[in-house]
């Protein structure tokens, strides 16, 4: 499984926890690995304790413990999925509707963007396939949805397994327009995301929520628009 691109540094630091994973899904020792790999269990042990091996190492590891179902490549062991997940929903907060802007170095070109429920309803909600589909989403449900209270967008908790990461998170998003009207919905919405990683980059994105909660909220607060806007009128 070689690199995609050629390294650009002769050694890297491994993602230890992932190899132990993969090796231990296999039901093998370090030796074992080692002898699969053509390395020693010394090396193993380095590996997985997240030291620099060389790059040809790395792609003879990944070989080794990569089957048809799952496949692993150089890059997976020298990423880090849990800091890249932290690094897109802190971004998210921050910039928001320009979030694939600012994480674009760790996004795939042909990443897989999904945001539950029907589009009549919630313009955003769907499959978008690509990252320029993805930008358009995000750039979409912020100019429909705004954050009136970012105190109240806090992270709950985030689960590693492997090239999978899950961050879940509580965020407090009401219909553009509501708070310009003195209007603030207090509800706040839990968030699932689902970030697959491979070669290093997130290659599909799955936003989780309860859609007929999001559908029903949304309706109501399009409707409190409209009353609000007919009083004003």
């Amino acid at each position: 499984m070689a690199w995609k691109k050629k390294p650009s540094q002769r050694s890297y630091r491994c993602n230890g926890e992932l190899i132990a994973a993969r090796r231990i899904g296999r039901d093998w020792s370090q030796a074992e690995l080692g002898i699969r790999a053509g390395y020693s269990a010394r090396l193993v042990a380095k590996a997985e304790a997240g030291e620099k091996i060389a790059t040809q190492t790395i792609d003879d590891i990944a070989t080794a413990l990569s089957t048809p179902d799952e496949p692993l490549y150089p890059e997976d062991l020298i990423c880090n999925p849990k800091g890249l997940a932290l690094e897109f929903v802190e971004n998210l907060k921050r910039y928001q509707g320009d979030v694939v802007t600012h994480c674009r170095h760790f996004l795939s070109d042909d990443i897989e963007f999904f945001m539950p429920g029907d589009p009549q309803i919630l313009p955003f909600a769907g499959r978008h396939v690509g990252i320029e589909a993805m930008d358009r989403a995000c750039r979409l449900f912020f100019e429909c949805v705004e954050i009136v209270d970012m105190d109240r967008w806090t992270t709950d908790f985030t689960i590693t397994d492997g090239n999978q990461v899950v961050v879940a998170q509580w965020i407090p998003a009401q219909a553009r327009g509501l708070a310009a009207k003195g209007l603030i919905a207090e509800k706040t919405e839990l968030v699932v995301y689902r970030m697959v990683f491979e070669r290093g980059m997130i290659v599909l994105f799955d936003d989780q929520y309860s859609a007929h909660s999001a559908e029903a909220e949304w309706l109501m607060q399009q409707a409190m628009l409209k009353a609000a806007e007919s009083t004003a009128g």
